[in-house]
């Protein structure tokens, strides 16, 4: 219904917003029908979308190093540039935190920082492992979930801890297999975190893992 997503935010009645590889803003329904909402700014020509989640629920989007508020009215959005604090050289934004005081910002390798109201740097995080870093999700407490491209999960704590709590390597060749014997995940896009249930898009073996922690 909608090809070529490279950003998303989960809405709490199911349905979610979307971006593409063509800039195409989208509101996805739960039982998948896409509705055309515009087409996003052109930012800097550098770099990956972001949507984010800002205070009170209002869609936000990363672009370039650029944050846009997200307004939509109908079946139209539209955008309006915000000040923000730029992260430092080599990251950019990937989540707010829930309270929209802390926000996280990712090299696309194997550093995560952690940047307070004022846009200065908290905490650093070391994520190596076999692969890059896929996607970041808010978590409980502004700590922050991270998934790795080759299906490692990280835990950052708002005290600077960095903690592995999956670890990926399995290959599922893009076939759909419900419960690899590794019991590993192939990629890990953290979707969604409620209480002590952390969700995972696994593109690599067409299925979504519920992975339980306790935070």
């Amino acid at each position: 219904m909608f090809a070529g997503a490279m950003t998303a935010l989960l809405n709490p009645d199911g349905s979610a917003l979307v971006v593409n590889d063509a800039g195409v803003l989208a509101r996805v329904t739960a039982a998948g029908h896409a509705t055309n909402l515009g087409t996003i700014p052109k930012g800097d020509g550098t770099g990956s979308p972001h949507l984010l989640k800002g205070k009170a629920g209002v869609p936000i989007l990363e672009l370039g190093g650029f944050a846009y508020r997200v307004s939509i009215l109908g079946e139209r959005a539209s955008f309006s540039k915000m000040s923000i604090k730029r992260p430092p050289a080599g990251f950019d934004y990937s989540i707010l935190s829930p309270d929209g005081n802390d926000s996280y910002a990712d090299n696309g390798k194997d550093r995560v920082v952690r940047l307070n109201a004022a846009g200065k740097v908290a905490s650093t995080y070391h994520v190596q492992a076999n692969g890059g870093i896929a996607s970041l999700s808010p978590g409980a407490g502004n700590s922050a979930w991270v998934g790795m491209t080759d299906g490692s999960v990280f835990h950052l704590s708002v005290d600077g801890r960095t903690e592995m709590v999956a670890r990926g390597g399995v290959t599922c060749s893009h076939a759909f297999n419900p419960s690899p014997s590794s019991g590993s995940i192939a990629d890990a896009d953290v979707l969604l975190v409620i209480a002590t249930q952390v969700y995972i898009s696994d593109p690599g073996c067409r299925r979504i893992v519920a992975l339980g922690v306790a935070e």
